[in-house]
């Protein structure tokens, strides 16, 4: 859908759809003597302009349009606006004040205009299917009476999960291994603190970090096994993707850090769920506003996955 020549707004995600009425009063004719070919509306926020492709239109200041199928016996309603809007509906009633029969189509409908007949349209529509309007005839005028036009902010496209499978365990390997995926981490890696028998090691260097402490979760602590042609290298979290640790070898047995035993002690897995694979609980507080202090805990395994407030 070609975006319309005037400095339309380009609408926030919630914005309310805005319906125009096309008449006389309600936009701008262009073109010249008692005949105009475009339309164009008042209203900036959306650019809409309908161009009928010839000086088709009657020049009045109020009103419904008075349009014609012109000498070519067709008249073709090209609707543009700005960007980030689409058309969601548009109706109106076509009539004919005099003269022959004409055939308004509209979206792969026709629907006839006549004297003491008129064609009642209404449309709803989608991003994805442009409106499309045309009128076909003799050269007498249709009266578009109560033409409305709603155009509403488009979404962007729903991004697709770019979810990476779940590593398995190994058997060659003390420490779950993971793979690199696109420059990142798998997003499900098993994370793994080190220690060397009181103390955790941190950064690629596997310094002695003094603590021992539960609540050291940084990246620094974090380390995984990423299988390799060789077999399996062990990374540093913080460090990122670019090398693995060096001086460090893991089997299916021991993990050791330039020959010395070190423990893998587990510390934290991102996990995919589905809600019905487990059960809620209220562990207190009143129900409030539908809101409550509560639990989620895996079927599967007695672990905690959410603790807070549950809506």
């Amino acid at each position: 859908m070609p975006a319309s020549a005037v400095a339309a707004v380009v609408p926030n995600l919630t914005d309310d759809p805005v319906t125009i009425t096309v008449d006389y009063s309600t936009g701008t004719l262009a073109g010249s003597g008692n005949y105009r070919k475009t339309w164009t509306s008042n209203d900036e926020k959306t650019g809409l302009v309908i161009d009928f492709g010839a000086n088709n239109a009657q020049n009045k200041t109020e009103g419904p349009l008075y349009v014609h199928a012109g000498t070519a016996g067709k008249c073709t309603f090209s609707i543009s606006f700005g960007d980030g809007w689409y058309i969601s509906s548009y109706s109106f009633t076509a009539s004919v004040p005099s003269g022959g029969n004409n055939t308004i189509f509209h979206n792969g409908t026709e629907t006839v205009a006549a004297v003491g007949q008129d064609a009642v349209v209404s449309e709803k529509l989608t991003k994805d299917t442009p409106a499309s309007i045309y009128i076909s005839g003799p050269n007498n005028a249709v009266v578009f009476n109560d033409f409305k036009i709603t155009l509403s902010p488009v979404s962007p496209e729903d991004p697709a999960l770019d979810v990476d499978d779940a590593p398995a365990a190994d058997a060659n390997c003390l420490m779950v291994p993971t793979n690199i995926v696109g420059g990142h981490f798998n997003t499900f890696t098993t994370w793994y603190h080190l220690m060397d028998g009181k103390n955790y090691l941190t950064g690629a260097t596997l310094a002695d970090a003094g603590t021992n402490a539960e609540a050291a979760y940084s990246d620094e602590y974090l380390y995984c096994a990423v299988k390799t042609d060789n077999g399996y290298a062990v990374y540093n979290k913080a460090a990122g993707v670019a090398a693995p640790v060096a001086g460090v070898n893991v089997n299916a047995t021991s993990l050791t850090v330039n020959g010395a035993d070190v423990n893998p002690v587990f510390a934290q897995k991102f996990v995919a769920v589905k809600v019905s694979e487990g059960s809620i609980k209220r562990t207190n507080g009143a129900i409030t506003n539908d809101a409550w202090q509560g639990q989620w805990v895996s079927n599967s395994e007695p672990t905690v996955i959410f603790s807070g407030t549950l809506n």
